[in-house]
């Protein structure tokens, strides 16, 4: 088993120049694209998609997901049906593409909890939907991540978004100082054979409901504590 490590590159800078140093430095080889030169994925432009590509190529790093974010809307369970089915439509679009789809546990969405993110991914039924797992997210929802989350959610769990958080007061904090159970998660993914992206998002200077930002020397700081849990629990990494 050897594992992936990915960040969140416009958590270091907004300039991808400075994303691809901070990452270099860290021997990180892929990144999670959210935005580049403070504008959202969606709405980079066709020049700024090529440029930002060509850099990628120039430093030798892939991208191993698009950080896509869905507009909040009323209660979650209200509108069960309808997430369903057009999570539904998004899968069978990306089957068609040979993509997969990795639904994160958000906060305030309907599949923000374990049960719910179980519900969707298996009432889709499709190799297209799988799950990421972020354990501060649950931390901030009132669950403890490992004893309450990953057992239902493994069968499906192809991500992990890296960071952690106190479940007193929510504060984002690094890996394995909070209460989002991440030894316990790793241990267990390493045990069954885990071989996907770990990707860092580590909030550390801000946090936001579809972003976050932590300056090189925040990220700098929560790549090598990752590191140093994985390296604890004999999981390689490359």
């Amino acid at each position: 088993m050897t594992v992936t490590l990915s960040g969140f590159a416009d958590e270091i800078s907004p300039d991808p120049r400075e994303q691809l140093a901070t990452l270099a430095a860290e021997s990180i080889t892929h990144l999670e694209l959210r935005s580049a030169w403070s504008v959202g994925v969606a709405d980079l432009t066709g020049a700024q998609l090529a440029e930002f590509r060509a850099m990628l190529a120039d430093a030798g790093v892939l991208v191993s997901a698009i950080g896509s974010p869905i507009p909040p809307g009323e209660p979650p369970e209200r509108h069960r049906a309808q997430v369903i089915d057009r999570m539904a439509a998004l899968a069978e679009i990306a089957a068609g593409q040979g993509l997969v789809l990795a639904h994160e546990n958000e906060k305030e969405i309907f599949g923000d909890t374990p049960g719910r993110c179980a519900d969707l991914i298996t009432s889709v039924n499709s190799p297209a939907l799988r799950a990421t797992f972020d354990p501060a997210n649950f931390v901030q929802c009132g669950v403890r991540p490992f004893s309450e989350a990953y057992g239902l959610l493994r069968p499906h769990l192809v991500y992990l978004q890296v960071k952690d958080a106190l479940a007193a007061t929510g504060e984002v904090v690094l890996a394995g100082r909070g209460d989002g159970q991440v030894r316990q998660t790793l241990a267990a993914l390493r045990d069954s054979g885990f071989a996907g992206i770990m990707s860092l998002e580590p909030h550390l200077a801000r946090a936001g409901r579809y972003g976050g930002f932590s300056g090189p020397e925040g990220f700098t700081l929560a790549a090598r504590s990752l590191k140093l849990i994985l390296n604890e629990l004999g999981i390689p990494w490359c």
